[in-house]
């Protein structure tokens, strides 16, 4: 039986699924989306952080670990995280629902009771 949950269904969606330690968030759809941004909005900007990331990379084999490239390739990737806008929004009600989701998941769990023989009961 699957706990999964979909508590967030618009602007995009979110499944929330229990893992033994704790949840883990599905947003496929959001990483759609912003995978279509880049292919369609920042080709160009991909193609300078590959040109500097391979600088970074040049510059780290021959034992400088403070390139500039290095630092540039940051840069770049830090504004295009910025363009690509990383916050997903969860509006109205469904804050409640994703909130609700997760604290159903977050309670704590029974531990297997053991047997007298050692097995689990």
């Amino acid at each position: 039986m699957s706990d999964r949950t979909m508590p967030v269904t618009g602007p995009h969606r979110i499944y929330v699924d229990a893992i033994p330690a704790g949840a883990t968030l599905d947003i496929s759809a959001y990483l759609e989306t912003v995978i279509l941004a880049l292919v369609r909005d920042e080709n160009g900007a991909m193609e300078d952080i590959v040109a500097a990331d391979e600088s970074a990379s040049f510059q780290l084999s021959h034992g400088n670990d403070d390139s500039h490239a290095g630092h540039e390739r940051d840069q770049l990737v830090q504004e295009l995280v910025e363009r690509l806008s990383p916050r997903l929004p969860v509006y109205g009600g469904q804050v409640g629902q994703l909130a609700a989701a997760l604290s159903v998941i977050a309670r704590p769990k029974g531990l297997p009771v053991q047997r007298k023989d050692g097995a689990a009961a």
